[in-house]
């Protein structure tokens, strides 16, 4: 498996970590696809419950798609026909993930936490979606996702402006918007490389219940459709994107 990405578990917890903390943990085509690889490990492994998606060093999560990789005509190898962006933002799970921001998520980045079921950041974490300052789209699932987690005035303000929000606005935004999920920790070095603890998040996942959610089948939280015009929510992710068309939720 690819340096690229590491995967370790503990405790029935899988922890999968972007390490390329020299490019911010920006998403090239070796990250892809040992990410889908990854997936599907975490995914057929009945050891396994949860799993913990953090960046390696103490910069960044993840600075979004590796723009160097895009530049130089590989930017169709940033996503897999499986997974999407990042091989991940619409890979199909059953499993909960929870995204540990221990700086950085900026465009990709920020799609990356957003198809996450759970968020734990430091209080230093940014989000963002800049695209629109480059002339392109969040099209990693940002622009469908951010209005479905963030009240939709200020979630499409951020989009059109490419403003960054700190996590404590992030947060928030989410608790008015009624719904929960993100929480701060302040021990989130015990993610970074040669220092790491699964016992960091045994509170986390003991209050959300995430193992009886596990038992109870997953894949059958938010399942159904959202509004008149109708997005298909598979599991609790806000949304998957297709390929060739989209159905837009009514707000």
């Amino acid at each position: 498996m690819a340096d690229e990405v590491l995967y370790e578990v503990e405790e029935r917890i899988a922890f999968i970590t972007l390490n390329r903390p020299q490019a911010r943990n920006a998403v090239n085509g070796a990250v892809a696809t040992a990410m889908n690889d990854i997936m599907h490990r975490f995914e057929s492994d009945p050891e396994v419950w949860v799993a913990i998606l953090t960046g390696a060093g103490n910069r960044a999560f993840s600075a979004g798609a590796d723009l160097k990789a895009m530049a130089s005509g590989e930017g169709r190898l940033i996503e897999t026909q499986e997974g999407g962006f990042g091989g991940f933002v619409r890979f199909p799970r059953t499993k909960p993930v929870i995204a540990a921001v221990n700086g950085l998520a900026l465009a990709g980045g920020t799609e990356l936490v957003l198809a996450c079921d759970m968020v734990i950041a430091i209080e230093e974490a940014e989000f963002g979606l800049p695209e629109v300052s480059r002339g392109i789209i969040a099209a990693g699932g940002g622009l469908f996702r951010l209005p479905l987690a963030l009240p939709r005035a200020r979630a499409i303000e951020l989009i059109l402006t490419g403003e960054r929000i700190g996590a404590r606005e992030a947060r928030r935004l989410i608790e008015h918007f009624g719904v929960r999920g993100f929480k701060f920790h302040p021990s989130l070095q015990a993610f970074y490389p040669n220092n790491r603890s699964a016992y960091v998040l045994y509170e986390v996942i003991a209050e959300a219940g995430l193992p009886a959610i596990f038992h109870t089948g997953h894949s059958g939280i938010g399942s159904g459709m959202r509004g008149g015009g109708g997005v298909h929510l598979r599991y609790s992710n806000p949304m998957y994107l297709d390929d060739v068309a989209v159905d837009f939720p009514d707000m």
